[in-house]
C-alpha cells in the first residue's frame, strides 16, 4: 500500500464519522499532521488537545525563562559600559581640568 493510498482510506474513514460527531472534527484537524508523518516516514502520533497545551505552556515558560536571562544579562553589559563610560569621561574630565590648571598658571 501507498503513502496516498492510507491517506485515502485515513479520508474515508475520517469521513464516515461526519462533522457532527466527536472524533470527526479531531480527526480532520489532524489530518495535516498525519499526512506530514506519513510522507516523512514518520509513526504519526498526533498530539491530543491537552498534550498540545501542556507542550505549548512548556514552551512558553522556557522561552519566558530564556528571555529573562538575556534581559538580565543585557542590563549587566549595559551597567558595565555604562560605568567604563562614566570612569573614562571622569578621567578625560580630570585631564582637561589639570591641562586647563596648568595653562592658566602660565599665564
Amino acid at each position: 500500500m501507498t503513502k496516498q493510498q492510507e491517506l485515502a482510506i485515513f479520508d474515508e474513514f475520517v469521513f464516515t464519522f461526519g462533522a457532527h460527531s466527536y472524533l470527526g472534527p479531531w480527526l480532520q484537524s489532524i489530518r495535516g499532521e498525519v499526512e506530514r508523518s506519513i510522507t516523512s516516514d514518520l509513526y504519526p502520533m498526533p498530539d491530543l488537545p491537552d498534550a498540545a497545551y501542556r507542550k505549548g505552556e512548556a514552551l512558553r515558560l522556557r522561552a519566558l525563562a530564556e528571555a529573562e536571562t538575556i534581559v538580565e544579562q543585557g542590563n549587566k553589559k549595559y551597567a558595565e559600559a555604562m560605568a567604563k563610560a562614566t570612569r573614562e569621561i571622569d578621567s578625560k574630565r580630570a585631564l582637561a581640568k589639570r591641562w586647563l590648571a596648568k595653562a592658566m598658571d602660565e599665564v
